[in-house]
């Protein structure tokens, strides 16, 4: 990533090093590490607080992100720098200003270099806003743009994608499908802001969620409590998946992580069962 302004470090030097060792992890998905790279370099750097921007976007803190990218405007960060407006769409995605993000990826959507990824983003977004088939138009425009990064819309009508949750289930042993009994699964297009407890819980591109009092916390309690629900968003899983055998698989992965919420383990512990 390359972030244009006068204020920034001189190549070779360590504070240089240090924004692209952090841009670097931020595309391994890496936002601690990345905001670590940073940690020691002046805070009147304006792209330390696009870092920032970005990395905290990344963990669901949007407060602080937006906090960051007013900073790193105050410092004078080029607004009009591509990868500056590419992160301000995102964090207004993460906002859930879903038609202010649509503004920002379609002007990305003509930026060379840039257009397979504002497609990809205008898809989701045509998603939220209840537009199937102009979200397909925009995934095929990606996928031809670039069919060797954006693979082409893979989908599964709704009930062989739920059948696929159905035989994962039916191969489940140790009393958890007596849980799920007492549970609801429900397959949504996407995620819908509503769904969000407070700002950043729910990103729009969520593959699942779960929401309820998880096995572990509502062990010996016998007061009526609200059903656990795991939510499992069919056309974001469709948008991360290669092929349809891909897309079998995804679901699964998708739907044991909920699960595993369901049972009570947290994030750290649902990933240590490789179901990331």
């Amino acid at each position: 990533m390359a972030v244009t302004n006068l204020q920034n470090p001189d190549p070779g030097t360590p504070e240089f090093e240090a924004l692209l060792g952090a841009w670097d992890q931020l595309a391994e998905g890496e936002a601690d590490s990345a905001l670590s790279a940073v940690a020691a370099l002046s805070d009147e750097l304006p792209v330390k607080s696009l870092v920032v921007c970005a990395a905290m976007t990344m963990k669901g803190e949007v407060t602080q992100a937006r906090a960051a990218m007013d900073r790193s405007i105050e410092l004078g960060v080029d607004e009009n720098d591509p990868e500056v407006v590419r992160i301000e769409g995102e964090l207004l995605l993460s906002e859930w200003r879903v038609e202010d993000a649509m503004d920002v990826f379609g002007r990305l959507s003509q930026t060379e270099g840039l257009e397979p990824y504002a497609y990809d983003r205008l898809a989701l977004c045509y998603d939220l806003m209840g537009d199937p088939a102009a979200a397909d138009e925009a995934s095929r425009t990606a996928h031809e743009l670039a069919p060797g990064d954006t693979p082409p819309p893979v989908q599964l009508p709704v009930r062989e994608f739920q059948a696929v949750v159905l035989e994962v289930i039916e191969g489940l042993k140790g009393g958890v499908e007596e849980i799920l009994n007492k549970s609801e699964v429900i397959v949504a297009p996407v995620p819908a802001a509503e769904l969000e407890r407070e700002p950043g819980t729910v990103p729009p591109d969520a593959l699942g969620l779960f929401m309820g009092i998880s096995e572990l916390q509502r062990a010996g309690d016998d007061a009526p409590l609200p059903t656990p629900v795991i939510y499992l968003f069919k056309r974001n899983i469709e948008r991360e998946s290669l092929s349809v055998s891909d897309l079998r698989q995804q679901i699964a992965i998708t739907f044991l992580h909920e699960l595993g919420h369901l049972l009570g383990f947290d994030e750290e512990g649902v990933e240590g069962m490789g179901l990331a």
